[in-house]
């Protein structure tokens, strides 16, 4: 197990986490934050202390990419084998599919869909207003507008994804180009994960947003709570955005994790061997089906 290091409590260099004694003390908000960086690293102390065991395999996808240029290439240089859900249509898109693609990750089409709360969807959406016609020809176009797209994530979609029509003609493209879907499961009706099974189209399902409430304490909470399903089930997927927190959270915690025993995968090395997935936790807020684009 690696020497344990302070996690990056936002505010605070790596390690530079001032004492009793320093000028601006232990404020209840670093408090929280070391706590939870403290139980997480216990969390992955003991998988390492486990020895050899079942596989445990995680696969970390960042979501909402193609806006930002500085926050979409700091994902992309992540220290691990995460992969990169790339929205169509956005100043960056395809020059950062391109950098993702030559680092060697796996670039997916963040595909934008309609949802409950109509939140804008920024170019290329699938809107319920729609006909057939035009769901199949904006799906093509964004599917060309992200070079190297090996799979398809669901931007929103809080409310097209309960429409069977749309993911039906969404899941015939896939399969016909034989890429995967990762459902994000913004809505517990959800039903793009079964009718991508029923059309043959390799398929998971998310089972925890890291960050839709992007603080030191909560990511940590909820990467602990990916440890512990992946424990139960053996896999997990995760999803997180480019947020500065989330950004600097995986940049400290992925290199922990081969030591740990936790192979970090692609999601098509997942649904290789995948069964009935995992269960999901839906998010407590709406943030993860709010468009978070960052200003360039």
């Amino acid at each position: 197990m690696a020497p344990v290091v302070c996690c990056p409590v936002r505010g605070y260099p790596q390690g530079e986490i001032p004492g009793a004694g320093g000028s601006a003390g232990i404020t209840p908000r670093l408090l929280k934050g070391l706590i939870a960086c403290l139980l997480l690293m216990l969390s992955l102390a003991a998988f390492a202390a486990e020895g050899p065991s079942d596989q445990q395999r995680m696969s970390i996808i960042i979501d909402d990419v193609g806006n930002n240029w500085r926050l979409g290439v700091a994902a992309v240089e992540l220290p691990g084998n995460v992969t990169i859900s790339v929205l169509p249509g956005l100043a960056h898109s395809r020059s950062l599919a391109e950098r993702a693609h030559d680092r060697g990750r796996q670039v997916m089409l963040h595909m934008p869909m309609a949802n409950h709360s109509r939140f804008p969807l920024g170019p290329m959406g699938l809107e319920m207003s729609m006909s057939k016609d035009e769901w199949l020809a904006t799906l093509r176009e964004a599917l060309t507008d992200v070079p190297h797209a090996q799979g398809v994530n669901n931007h929103m979609g809080s409310l097209l994804t309960e429409h069977p029509d749309a993911m039906a003609l969404v899941m015939s493209e896939l399969a016909e180009r034989e890429l995967f879907f990762v459902d994000s499961l913004t809505s517990p009706r959800s039903i793009a994960y079964d009718t991508a099974i029923a059309h043959g189209v390799p398929a998971l399902k998310r089972q925890v947003f890291l960050d839709h409430e992007a603080t030191d304490e909560f990511i940590s909470a909820q990467f602990a709570h990916a440890l512990s399903i992946m424990e139960r089930y053996g896999q997990v997927v995760v999803i997180g955005h480019p947020y500065p927190e989330t950004l600097d959270f995986l940049e400290w915690i992925l290199p922990l994790l081969d030591e740990a025993g936790i192979e970090l995968v692609t999601p098509d090395q997942l649904i290789a061997d995948n069964g009935e997935p995992p269960p999901a936790t839906l998010p407590t807020s709406q943030r993860s089906e709010e468009s978070q684009l960052d200003a360039p």
